[in-house]
């Protein structure tokens, strides 16, 4: 079973708090692990694993190119998973 962390929202930001959050939406939902991109950085388990999906397309609407990812800030939450 899988579970999404689309975002996650304590106060301070304390790390700590957010592992711990996350961990309880495992063990809830009865999942055997969870997925999720953007930032920050999760504590409680979240490894980085390079070169994985997703892979993002852009279409330009206002700018006409795309922005670096560094200047992205996404999370699970909004993107579209095929």
């Amino acid at each position: 079973m899988e579970a999404a962390i689309c975002d996650v929202l304590v106060p301070r930001d304390e790390p700590k708090l957010r592992g711990e959050l996350c961990r309880r939406v495992l063990a809830v939902a009865g999942a055997d692990y969870a997925i999720r991109i953007g930032r920050p950085r999760l504590a409680g388990g979240f490894v980085p694993v390079l070169g994985q999906g997703p892979v993002l397309t852009w279409r330009a609407l206002t700018h006409t190119t795309m922005p670096t990812l560094r200047h992205w800030d996404l999370s699970l939450g909004d993107i579209e998973l095929f």
